[in-house]
Formats: structure tokens, C-alpha cells, sequence
């Protein structure tokens, strides 16, 4: 994958590590200065930003199924069938964050277009893999789906322990004050208790742009489906294009600052490398 080339590496941890610094001066200030309440387009990201989680998750189900075991490997089977159950289910965890930025038909279209979209990527990815060699398509599909597990955990078990407050309710709240990202602690959080929901205290690190860098490990499509064997490069960097919108989005509308999805995505991004690694992806 062209994203892990060694020089890519160098690029993107540098860039990641440059705006870490620069956010950890200035933060506030390009929050501040960003800032748009309400949203509608930023809105409407929210509601997809999590989709790429519901996308690897389904269609790393369709490239496991798609090489499943004979009936004569039960355990084989079973194993297999249990994972691409994961993904699906998994997958489906990437709704639950729609109902936060939506109700009534508007949500109902939403969840059902991302169901849509995820099982026609499933759907394609079974169809249209290369089964000659069924070893590539189960680590591909295996990158994909711990790709998203280990990122829900790792993001996940980070914000509650870190409990830096958002700039949204930073600048609505009266005493709340701006936490730095290097300085972890629930004081705020339990001073606000009652006042402030928990979730005024998950800004570190971005959920939405964490789930949403889980589209480096899609571009690993390019193993396994012919017709993306050359667009590696391409599917690459659509998809940092992608989270960088999102990103973005996430910082103009006060859910998080520059720090929260430059950390998120350098989080993901690592994971990703490791796994890539580990299931030998770099011998292919």
C-alpha cells in the first residue's frame, strides 16, 4: 500500500507531529475562530463520519464468506463465520451515533442509505474478489476488521479517563474551563456532574475522525479486487482526503479541537501500520 511506503511514513508522522504542536499552542484560538453553531453540512458529516466503521466492518464479512471453509473444517468454519458475524454487527454500532444528529425521517433515510451503501460494498467485495488465493483475501479481510475493533477499543478507553471538556460547551458554559490536551483528569467532569451530560467530556481523541482513518485499511481492497489493483495510490488518497474533511468538520462545528483529530488520526493510522505488519500485507 502506497500509504506505507517508508517515505509516506516519514510524511504523514511529521505533518501529524507539526499540527500536534501547533494545536497544543493554539488550540483555542483556531477553535475560536472556526467556530460555526449548527452547522448543517458539518451536521450531516457527524451523521457519516462513522460510516467507514459499518463499511470495513460488512465488507470484510463479504470477503470472509467469500472464501469460507468446506463444511469438512468445522472449526475453520465456524471461526470464520463468527468473524464475519463481528463485522456486520460491529458494523452496525456506526448507526447508533446517527440518532444523535437526527430524528424522525430524516434519520430513517440516513440509516438506511448507509445500510445500503455498506451492503453493496459487501456485497461487490464477495462477488468480485480474487478467490486464487484465499490466504490474502482472509488477511485482508482480518486487517479491515481489527482495523475498526481495536480503534472502538483504543479511542473509546481514552476519552473517559482523559475527560477534556469541548470547546462547545467550553465556550457555553459558565466556569467550564479549556483543558489542554497533554492534561488528563475528570475534575471538570465531576465538578459539572450535574449540569453537563458525560458526553460534554469525550473531546479527546475524535471518535468521528478515529473511525473514519479506518479507510487507510480499505484501500487494502487493491489485494484482493482486480479492478483496484492499480488505484492503490488513488484509494489512498481519497480516503485521507475524506477524514480530512471530516476532521475539519468536527473542529468548525465544537465537538473537538486540532489536537483531538490529529491525535485520532495518527492513532489510527499507527494500528493500521502495525496490523499491515503483523498479517504480512507488505509480502504481497
Amino acid at each position: 500500500m502506497a500509504i506505507f511506503k517508508r517515505s509516506n511514513i516519514i510524511l504523514i508522522y511529521a505533518v501529524c507531529l507539526v499540527l500536534m504542536a501547533a494545536g497544543t499552542v493554539l488550540d483555542q484560538t483556531i477553535s475560536k475562530f472556526i467556530f460555526i453553531e449548527n452547522n448543517k453540512i458539518c451536521t450531516f458529516l457527524a451523521a457519516v463520519g462513522e460510516w467507514p466503521m459499518m463499511l470495513n466492518g460488512w465488507v470484510s464479512a463479504g470477503l470472509l464468506i467469500s472464501v469460507l471453509p468446506g463444511k469438512e473444517q468445522v472449526f475453520e468454519r465456524r471461526v470464520t463465520l463468527v468473524l464475519a458475524a463481528c463485522g456486520i454487527l460491529g458494523g452496525c454500532l456506526a448507526l447508533l451515533d446517527v440518532k444523535e444528529m437526527y430524528g424522525g425521517s430524516t434519520l430513517i433515510l440516513c440509516m438506511l442509505g448507509e445500510i445500503v451503501l455498506a451492503a453493496l460494498a459487501a456485497f461487490a467485495a464477495y462477488k468480485f474478489c480474487d478467490k486464487s488465493n484465499p490466504g490474502l483475501v482472509r488477511r485482508t479481510a482480518l486487517f479491515m476488521l481489527f482495523a475498526v475493533a481495536v480503534t472502538a477499543v483504543l479511542i473509546t478507553g481514552m476519552k473517559i479517563p482523559w475527560g477534556r471538556p469541548r470547546y462547545s460547551y467550553v465556550r457555553s458554559t459558565e466556569g467550564l474551563k479549556f483543558q489542554p490536551w497533554y492534561k488528563i483528569g475528570k475534575s471538570q467532569k465531576d465538578a459539572f456532574a450535574a449540569v453537563l451530560d458525560h458526553e460534554a467530556f469525550k473531546s479527546f481523541p475524535s471518535g468521528h475522525t478515529g473511525f473514519s482513518s479506518t479507510l487507510i485499511a480499505t484501500a487494502a481492497l487493491s489485494y484482493v479486487i482486480p479492478a483496484f489493483s492499480d488505484v492503490d495510490d488513488v484509494l489512498s488518497g481519497i480516503g485521507v482526503a475524506i477524514v480530512a474533511v471530516i476532521a475539519i468538520s468536527r473542529i468548525v462545528m465544537g465537538a473537538h479541537y486540532l489536537t483531538d483529530v490529529t491525535f485520532a488520526f495518527m492513532l489510527v493510522y499507527t494500528i493500521c501500520l502495525i496490523l499491515y505488519k503483523v498479517l504480512k500485507l507488505d509480502k504481497e
